[in-house]
């Protein structure tokens, strides 16, 4: 009898256990895993959507010197983009993404101009709209590192940005009443080295960019005949971040972003120069996940810069795993 018990014992511990593993392997298991527990790409043959907001007003910048001041002329704007994004892991450590922005940017002015002699003043109003598809984003991530659990992992990240979005002014009555356009008018191309330590409850994270601009031609303004032949200069981002995981589910970042865009130019006849702009960033970010539905909110506030805008931006996005 003991014998037939023992017996009955480990068969139902063996079962047991082997269901446990099952479980773990189970895709529908894998796609539920956290920003903590996931490695940096997707498991192959994952899909992942992405849908996400940006909202932002324009109305203070960082001048030559690194102060704030607020913009001319009581000039005042706003910025929302909208996101769709498809990731697809194409191996357990090749992952391709796809972002396609929906830009939505409205700017307000209001002058007023003052006539001593005839002790005359006049006021000039204008709200310009801009709505339409922005410029298309092409990125492919490898791990170069693969992560262990709870261990380092290092991925190498390249982009291109298409300029899909509408460069130029369009529907132009006068220099004052116009549509704004959605793109930037240039071919961009990038590489990223992105890095991960977890030492749960922490982690951090650093981010190395650098983003070349190809030259591109467009209308600088709505007054413009002619378009003018320019290269925005390149691009530098470094970040790092330190995170505190309350538990697997919900994690809060703590992060800083340092932006340096190199000399540009405009070419019209003669070559003009233009100068160097940075900033530095905080950007708290919290991560929320319900099974497969991932949220992330994020709030970029400005620190310091030169020649760089000054307001604060806030993103919010919804992912669900496939």
């Amino acid at each position: 009898m003991k014998r037939i018990f023992f017996l009955l014992l480990v068969s139902i511990t063996g079962l047991t256990a082997r269901g446990q593993f099952e479980k773990i392997i189970q895709p529908s298991d894998l796609k539920q895993k956290t920003i903590i527990t996931e490695p940096t790409t997707l498991n192959k043959g994952f899909f992942r959507v992405e849908a996400g907001v940006m909202y932002m007003v324009q109305d203070k910048y960082f001048n030559s010197d690194g102060n704030k001041e607020y913009y001319p002329a009581s000039m005042w704007g706003a910025r929302s983009q909208f996101n769709l994004g498809l990731r697809y892991g194409i191996s357990d450590r090749f992952e391709v993404d796809v972002l396609v922005p929906v830009v939505n940017e409205k700017i307000d002015n209001y002058f007023v101009i003052k006539t001593p002699v005839v002790n005359t003043d006049n006021s000039l109003s204008s709200k310009l709209r801009g709505r339409g598809i922005g410029d298309c984003n092409l990125m492919v991530k490898y791990q170069l590192v693969p992560e262990k659990e709870r261990g380092f992992s290092l991925t190498l990240l390249g982009d291109v940005t298409f300029p899909t979005g509408q460069k130029n002014p369009t529907d132009i009555k006068d220099f004052n009443d116009y549509k704004l356009p959605t793109g930037y008018g240039y071919f961009s191309s990038g590489i990223w080295i992105y890095a991960r330590k977890i030492m749960y409850p922490y982690s951090v994270t650093t981010l190395l960019n650098y983003q070349y601009n190809f030259h591109g031609s467009k209308l600088m303004d709505a007054e413009a005949v002619t378009p003018v032949r320019f290269k925005k200069g390149n691009r530098f981002t470094a970040s790092g971040s330190f995170n505190f995981h309350l538990n697997e589910w919900i994690a809060l970042a703590n992060e800083l972003w340092y932006f340096h865009s190199g000399k540009g130019e405009e070419s019209n006849g003669s070559t003009i120069k233009t100068d160097p702009t940075w900033t530095l960033d905080y950007a708290p970010r919290l991560i929320f996940q319900v099974r497969r539905f991932r949220i992330n909110e994020i709030v970029n506030i400005p620190l310091t810069g030169k020649d760089n805008s000054a307001d604060p931006a806030y993103t919010m996005s919804v992912l669900y795993t496939f």
